[in-house]
């Protein structure tokens, strides 16, 4: 069997981005690269926001079922984590309820409480860690930079991307 230059040149290109090597050069550098495959700036702007998460959103998970909002800012570990501690709380503070045991009454209210309120506090600071990653990845600039025009009188002062 007998391979082309082509099919010898992805064989290549496979092997070392598995074995983790890194290219000198992105492939937008080419100048043979054609235009549709080019990502624009905006386009990554774009494609940036339709990825990002919203952090309130993470927080209204957690509040819904401790971990969820952790999961949902993909820190799956980190949610499952908080999922069985505060099911742990929960079981512990119910258990002495049913034994009618007030040790355990506080104990696991206060477990399945400090639990559940770091699970939508944490979710928070995953979901933007998130958005940080994904900017970066898609090499987005989101500062913001304060524009005054012309004709912009007193504090007024333009926010642009």
């Amino acid at each position: 069997m007998r391979l082309s230059v082509k099919q010898l040149g992805v064989i290549a290109l496979s092997i070392m981005c598995m074995c983790g090597v890194s290219l000198p050069v992105s492939a937008q550098e080419y100048s043979d690269v054609p235009a549709e495959y080019k990502i624009t700036p905006e386009r990554r702007l774009e494609l940036y926001e339709q990825a990002r998460l919203e952090p309130g959103d993470a927080i209204k998970r957690s509040l819904m079922f401790p971990g969820l909002g952790n999961i949902y800012a993909d820190r799956v570990f980190k949610g499952m984590l908080f999922m069985s501690g505060a099911g742990m709380g929960l079981a512990l503070g119910l258990g002495g309820v049913v034994r009618k045991d007030t040790t355990f009454i506080v104990i696991g209210g206060g477990a399945f409480a400090s639990i559940y309120t770091a699970a939508a506090i944490t979710s928070y600071y995953d979901a933007l860690a998130y958005n940080d990653a994904l900017r970066l990845r898609y090499k987005v600039n989101l500062q913001l930079v304060p524009v005054v025009r012309p004709g912009m009188t007193g504090a007024m002062v333009s926010l642009e991307w």
